[in-house]
């Protein structure tokens, strides 16, 4: 049993380590996303694939431990087979540092799901940015301006801005 939360113990470390390698790529991808360096952002975006692909590999031995060590736990099938779940079944010192792994993952999740959505927000306003500019340039010589749309001539301050514009 001893091998198997050592096992487990390592592999919540990996994961660790690999999200805080995501974390960095991500960093680096604002930073080119933010500085238009396209031929940089198309490195970092496969460095991000491998790193997703490795946390996949990972999640999915996290997993098998999981329930290998639940089992000869005796810990029911009915019951979630997390790791919190399994380290209340250890001695104290196993408990300690599978607790101890769980934290630095979770944490090391936390980072990065902080830095997940700067990068999302900072896309989305890439995009909104970039609508707005193609509507403008494309936009142009196909309507009116918009103090001559009668659509727009209606309703409360109509009548305000006629007499200012």
């Amino acid at each position: 049993m001893e091998k198997l939360i050592r096992r487990l113990e390592d592999t919540l470390r990996g994961l660790s380590e690999l999200h805080r390698g995501l974390k960095n790529v991500m960093e680096r991808q604002r930073e080119a996303i933010v500085e238009m360096r396209s031929e940089d952002l198309a490195r970092i975006n496969g460095e991000e694939a491998t790193l997703l692909e490795q946390i996949g590999e990972l999640e999915e031995r996290r997993n098998e431990l999981c329930a290998r060590a639940a089992q000869e736990l005796g810990i029911p099938m009915s019951e979630r087979h997390t790791v919190s779940r399994i380290a209340r079944e250890l001695s104290a010192e196993e408990r300690e540092r599978l607790e101890k792994a769980r934290e630095e993952l979770v944490e090391s999740v936390g980072k990065l799901k902080f830095s997940a959505e700067l990068n999302f927000g900072l896309a989305r306003v890439g995009l909104d940015y970039a609508e707005k500019c193609l509507g403008i340039i494309f936009g142009l010589g196909r309507r009116k301006p918009t103090y001559n749309r009668q659509e727009l001539r209606k309703g409360p301050g109509a009548a305000l801005f006629e007499a200012t514009a």
